[in-house]
């Protein structure tokens, strides 16, 4: 847990404009990712995370781009009446 704990305080350090959603189907696992509030990463922590795993090392889509074409709904396929 302190790992994503870390993660969602290094999120929420790259500004006041950033904010990271947290995914939580019970109120339990909500407290517990709430608790990243109370976690204080100082310059250095941030630094050696930064170090480790470079911020453009994780950029990118989620999906394949085949894949963000059927997500994107501009793109999608005119609908058509089922044939029986």
């Amino acid at each position: 847990m302190r790992r994503r704990l870390s993660s969602y305080r290094v999120v929420m350090s790259r500004g006041a404009d950033i904010v990271p959603l947290i995914g939580a189907r019970r109120r339990k696992q909500l407290e517990e990712s709430l608790r990243a509030l109370d976690l204080n990463l100082t310059a250095e922590d941030l630094a050696r995370i930064e170090s480790t795993i470079p911020a453009d090392a994780v950029a990118g889509t989620r999906y394949s781009e085949d894949q963000m074409r059927h997500l994107d709904m501009r793109n999608a396929p005119p609908e058509t009446e089922p044939s029986f």
